[in-house]
């Protein structure tokens, strides 16, 4: 919803439960929404700047109009805690965690519970299915000469129980140290107490340093169960999801939608839709999301926009989805929504 005053447009987001026949049971104003998850009980918990905010299956809003503020640095991603609650990590130079129960509590430590001790960004955070939390995360390996900033980033996990206490070490476990940086960490949770982390690394090839998306799976105590990083695809812009059955699927693009695919891995680490993945096209991509099909697939929507010059002539919104067996059961170039 838009709303003109003078010559600017202001936005009124806004949430809506929708029935299976497509009828809106209610909807609700709200003051913003950034990120949005399941409540585990038909409503949904929106994070939006530093706020959470709950919207129950009835539309009411248990923690209050304004939400709960956490003092996390912001908020990176979130979970549910699978009892109602959330699961939030953000950082300024360190991740951090604070869990948030179904009545709006704040649960762990003020400032939240501390991932790690050396520098570190990017943390990516699913439930251990046990009240807490696993956290993939880039840190910051120093350059050992005294100077500032970061001369290497390298893949690292870190457990946090339900009672806030930090279990893999005070830097957690290592994912993938290899000499050249590994970045852009993603994470589903395997059903087990574990979890598969995705996350870029970069191998030499000649004189250049190539990227390419890799995956491993940790148990719950942090032990690596693949003997191997599975490699899915020479390139860094991906995104995920669980397939619902201890595995992920992963998403991948490149620039302006080029060279897209999606690969499905299973609990062992195998690939379920072939070598390369299923292929697919994505045209003038912008803003591409990605969510479970809820049958061991995944939908995915993108924007695409055209521009004459320097302003935007056509935005275009389409969604595809891939079936649990890397099918494209709608048009190979997805279904366009507003013809």
């Amino acid at each position: 919803m838009q709303t003109s005053i003078g010559h600017v447009t202001y936005s009124q987001p806004h949430v809506a439960k929708i029935d299976s026949g497509g009828n809106v049971e209610w909807q609700r104003d709200i003051p913003g929404v950034d990120q949005a998850i399941p409540d585990g009980s038909g409503g949904v918990i929106i994070a939006y700047g530093a706020s959470f905010l709950k919207v129950d299956a009835k539309g009411n809003l248990p923690w209050g109009e304004d939400g709960v503020s956490l003092d996390v640095g912001g908020y990176d991603d979130t979970c549910s805690d699978n009892s109602g609650g959330v699961i939030v990590v953000g950082h300024y130079t360190n991740p951090s965690a604070q869990r948030v129960d179904s009545r709006g509590n704040i649960l762990w430590q003020t400032g939240g519970v501390r991932v790690c001790v050396s520098p570190a960004s990017q943390p990516q955070v699913v439930s251990d299915g046990a009240g807490g939390a696993i956290i993939a995360y880039e840190q910051c390996i120093s350059c050992g000469d005294g100077s500032q900033g970061c001369c290497d980033l390298d893949i690292y996990a870190q457990r946090i129980d339900v009672e806030a206490n930090v279990l893999w070490g005070s830097d957690g476990v290592p994912i993938c140290v290899e000499p050249l940086p590994q970045q852009d960490p993603g994470i589903v949770d395997d059903g087990a107490g574990g979890a598969i982390v995705f996350f870029v690394t970069h191998s030499m090839i000649g004189d250049y340093p190539y990227p390419a998306i890799h995956a491993l799976r940790i148990d719950a105590n942090g032990h690596k169960l693949w003997p191997e990083d599975v490699v899915l695809w020479p390139g860094m812009n991906h995104f995920l999801v669980s397939d619902g059955s201890g595995g992920g699927i992963s998403v991948w693009y490149g620039d302006d939608g080029i060279g897209a695919g999606a690969q499905r891995l299973d609990t062992a680490g195998r690939k379920l839709w072939g070598p390369e993945g299923t292929a697919l096209t994505f045209r003038d991509l912008h803003f591409p999301l990605a969510t479970p099909d809820g049958c061991g697939g995944v939908l995915i929507s993108w924007s695409a926009v055209k521009f004459t010059g320097y302003e935007v002539s056509q935005v275009s919104f389409y969604v595809q989805r891939v079936d649990p067996e890397g099918n494209l059961p709608w048009a190979d170039e997805g279904i366009l929504l507003n013809p």
